[in-house]
């Protein structure tokens, strides 16, 4: 569950009367989120949730996965109590939450809208799979990386980076120039690595291939290709497939010129 910072209304509202006005909160799960109000006949605003893939490489056919539900509260900032409340299931794209927010609670200068997600599945990942802990832990075998090399390509260590981590004006604060760190919020705890139960043999060269695209060098035996082509696949890693299926091409050429 992820509580997104809390925006007032009065003052946006106040700047645009009688037009749409869309509050921004902070990304995360893969998502950017943003509530829209919309005047309506009737003294009141239609509240419409917006929730936009935030990964953009992302295959298309997974960008519209997103399960799970929301929590909206109107509260009054000075008693804290709650003004308005609505929760329903989450969906990508605009959701209407409900066309009968009266204007005067939305306008008045206390009032606070407050987001809370439980994202169960985004971008095909279910949060209960697999244990996600940063550095990055395979199989017992620790590495270190960026988020620039981890966001280069999309992967399976995109997708969990973006779903599990903070938002960033979180984990920003405590990132060291000299000491990457970072923080993830898994089944609500906070880890500071994501662990995969994997054989960590050929993973130097999925970071090397995030590193450094298609310069990186593969081994020349055939048998070690098509281990890497099998991590490839696993790490959802298709220009590393793709690099990894021309040279077993190239392999079953040279050898076909030498019978």
């Amino acid at each position: 569950m992820s509580e997104l910072r809390g925006k007032l209304t009065h003052k946006k509202l106040a700047e645009h009367p009688d037009s749409p006005v869309t509050f921004e909160f902070e990304p995360c799960h893969c998502f950017k989120w943003s509530i829209t109000a919309n005047p309506v006949p009737g003294h009141c605003y239609e509240l419409c949730l917006n929730a936009e893939c935030d990964v953009t490489d992302a295959p298309e056919n997974s960008k519209d996965h997103l399960e799970g539900k929301y929590h909206i509260r109107l509260t009054d900032e000075k008693t804290h109590k709650t003004l308005l409340y609505y929760s329903e299931k989450l969906a990508s794209g605009s959701t209407t939450v409900t066309r009968e927010v009266p204007k005067n609670v939305l306008e008045n200068e206390n009032t606070k809208i407050v987001l809370i997600v439980e994202v169960e599945r985004a971008l095909g990942l279910d949060e209960e799979q697999g244990e996600p802990h940063v550095k990055l832990d395979i199989g017992g075998t620790k590495f270190v990386t960026t988020p620039t090399t981890i966001c280069k390509y999309f992967s399976r260590l995109k997708r969990d980076f973006k779903f599990y981590r903070e938002p960033d004006h979180i984990w920003k604060s405590i990132l060291k120039s000299d000491d990457f760190k970072t923080n993830f919020r898994v089944r609500n705890r906070l880890k500071d690595e994501l662990y995969y139960d994997r054989d960590s043999k050929y993973f130097r060269y999925i970071l090397n291939f995030l590193r450094d695209g298609e310069d990186i060098t593969l081994p020349k035996n055939r048998e070690k290709i098509e281990e890497i082509l099998k991590e490839a696949k696993f790490w959802m890693l298709k220009e590393l497939e793709d690099l990894c299926q021309r040279k077993l091409e190239i392999s079953s050429d040279f050898e076909l010129l030498n019978i």
